[in-house]
């Protein structure tokens, strides 16, 4: 075995947990239990997450001659007649072999150099997490924690969200229009996602994400119609069923806490709003990134 293969490596593009031989990858890849996602393995899909992490890292990449490189599954070859009798048969092809480079270029292949750190495996994903921190200007992203920036849901949005049946996710997207409230990316293939918290994304299990969604959205839209009925009550308005508006806020809620089917309904629904919105999330968190590094002078 030549000192090049020695060097090489896999890495895991979902967590960057990194190991020497093919199988310990795939082992961690096919785990019941996933491991967490990180903000940087968003731009992949789940399929090329899987596909890329199974493919070899060479330190001296560059050095290597593009030829014997097969177009579809990014495996390098010793020789050309090794990758003539590996086309003969069909492989994976991998999508976007030009993220592979980026993410290359942007994690420390750029400088032909790879991590010599002994013991080279990293299976602590919480180290893992605190030391990929990424930092964001809070006046640009709402803190997970607080409470949604509503100024652009005006009185009347506000009173069609109360009337509206289906209260609590039109409430939900309505809130997430506001460029603001873009604080959570959900993993639909693990059990965490990533919401934004101090100045970073953290991971954080997805029931616990669409827990506190949802006690957050029964909270605003019972502000929503304290502020409606005080409006109409300064105006001496009456709309009819507005009482019986909050009272079905209230039993939604409550059977959203008591009832596992509907949570789990609930669940499906309150990711898919999120996911929406995923690329304008990834969006707007690259350029606050990309904002910060310049002013660090990167």
């Amino acid at each position: 075995m030549n000192d090049q293969k020695l060097k090489s490596y896999y890495e895991c593009k979902r967590c960057f947990y990194q190991c020497y031989q093919k199988n310990d990858m795939i082992k961690h890849l096919n785990k019941k239990k996933l491991c967490i996602r990180l903000f940087e393995s968003f731009k992949y899909s789940d399929e090329d997450l899987y596909n890329l992490s199974i493919i070899r890292i060479y330190p001296n990449q560059n050095e290597l001659n593009k030829d014997i490189q097969c177009e579809n599954c990014l495996k390098y070859f010793g020789s050309k007649n090794n990758l003539l009798r590996h086309n003969k048969t069909p492989c994976k092809k991998v999508s976007i072999p030009t993220y592979y480079e980026e993410y290359n270029n942007e994690f420390g292949n750029s400088n032909n150099k790879v991590i010599e750190k002994e013991p080279l495996i990293i299976n602590n994903v919480t180290n893992i997490v605190n030391n990929n921190i990424i930092n964001f200007n809070i006046n640009i992203v709402k803190s997970f924690d607080d409470e949604w920036d509503v100024s652009k849901i005006d009185n009347h949005l506000k009173l069609l969200l109360l009337m509206n049946d289906s209260k609590f996710t039109k409430t939900l997207e309505n809130i997430l229009d506001n460029d603001i409230n873009l604080n959570v990316l959900i993993d639909n293939t693990g059990e965490f996602g990533l919401v934004y918290k101090e100045n970073n994304f953290e991971p954080m299990d997805i029931k616990e994400i669409v827990k506190r969604s949802m006690n957050k959205i029964y909270v605003q839209l019972t502000k929503f119609h304290q502020e409606i009925t005080e409006e109409n009550d300064k105006n001496n308005i009456k709309i009819n069923n507005l009482e019986e508006e909050k009272k079905a806020i209230d039993i939604k809620y409550n059977e959203f806490i008591s009832n596992k089917r509907i949570e789990e309904k609930v669940t499906e629904y309150i990711k898919s709003i999120y996911n929406k919105r995923r690329e304008d999330t990834l969006r707007i968190c690259n350029e606050i990134k990309e904002s910060e590094n310049k002013e660090e002078g990167y």
